[in-house]
């Protein structure tokens, strides 16, 4: 069994015989093309700095751009196998894949490093699967140790923390809100109504220790930023349908 650590590590690692570049980290999931600033500073390159390792060489045909986009789709849909959206993020089968799923991951930022200079898409998708396979990661052990405290309120925390990445999947492979699925709408009520359950257990909330009501309220307002976007979207399409009827 390989610890997310572990997992993150090997990622980071393959940096270690390139020329990063350092980047300004994109500020939202659907976010723009990834811009290079500034010359190589160090051996060692960050996680961010992946997306920005190797120079343009030359232009990709529209097939092998295609190509790649199909590529990071696939992977897309299978990290989001892990993610069952009744009963919440599979976290021990993600981690017990999670090697491999971190070299594919590797494999896809390789294969697509020309490609994404000239299709934002790409860039996009590069972006939001990186921090989709991080969230996932770093999530491994608070939900283990949530789930099994013997602390009153454990598992409320634990919910929030599931919440979050359950509401990942409720994108499509570029971050944006995935309004093309059926059951989009429905399910971001229904995860509306998990976040106001969460919000109203306020005497289990005030009696947390202070390190888990601060977690819990950080993971909280995530959660609450996530489903403000997914239900604006809503929004201006029922206003978009109430226009075209009139």
């Amino acid at each position: 069994m390989w610890p997310c650590a572990t997992i993150l590590a090997l990622i980071i690692a393959l940096a270690d015989a390139r020329s990063p570049i350092r980047i300004t980290p994109p500020l939202d999931f659907a976010g723009g093309l990834i811009e290079c600033v500034g010359a190589p500073t160090h051996k060692n390159a960050t996680f961010e700095e992946l997306l920005c390792l190797k120079p343009t060489i030359s232009k990709p045909n529209p097939e092998s751009i295609i190509d790649v986009q199909r590529t990071i789709e696939q992977y897309f849909l299978r990290l989001k196998l892990y993610i069952l959206f009744e009963n919440g993020f599979d976290a021990h089968d993600f981690e017990l894949d999670g090697f491999m799923l971190a070299k594919e991951l590797s494999s896809i930022i390789d294969l697509a490093y020309i490609v994404r200079r000239i299709s934002p898409r790409v860039a996009r998708q590069i972006t939001f699967m990186i921090e989709l396979f991080r969230s996932m990661s770093t999530a491994i052990d608070a939900l283990r140790y949530y789930k099994s405290a013997r602390i009153q309120g454990h598992q409320i925390v634990w919910s929030v923390y599931d919440l979050n990445i359950v509401l990942l999947a409720l994108r499509d492979s570029q971050g944006r809100p995935d309004v093309k699925n059926v059951n989009f709408e429905e399910n971001v009520r229904l995860k509306m109504l998990v976040l106001d359950e969460l919000k109203q257990r306020q005497k289990i909330i005030l009696s947390l220790p202070f390190g888990m009501r601060l977690t819990y309220e950080f993971q909280l307002q995530r959660a609450e930023m996530s489903l403000c976007e997914l239900s604006e979207v809503l929004t201006q399409q029922n206003v978009g349908s109430e226009i075209e009827e009139y």
